[in-house]
């Protein structure tokens, strides 16, 4: 399942434009980016509580899928 899954992928990349392939590369690290810091805070500290840490990274999400689309990529 897995090796069907990794050369699925490829041929996805491989079939889609250059543009869009390192559009989508930028937008999984911005994904990363944003969800690094609420996961080590809250896996690290227990000063912070669990509901905003939620909310923060729902609301980082929202807006790591949402700016994307009206910036321009050029």
């Amino acid at each position: 399942m897995s090796l069907i899954v990794k050369v699925g992928a490829v041929v996805f990349i491989l079939a889609l434009p250059l543009t869009y392939v390192i559009q989508l590369q930028l937008l999984g690290q911005h994904l990363v980016i944003q969800t690094l810091p609420a996961l080590v805070l809250g896996l690290y500290t227990r000063v912070l509580d669990h509901r905003g840490l939620l909310i923060g990274i729902a609301i980082a999400l929202a807006f790591s899928f949402v700016l994307p689309q009206y910036a321009t990529f050029s």
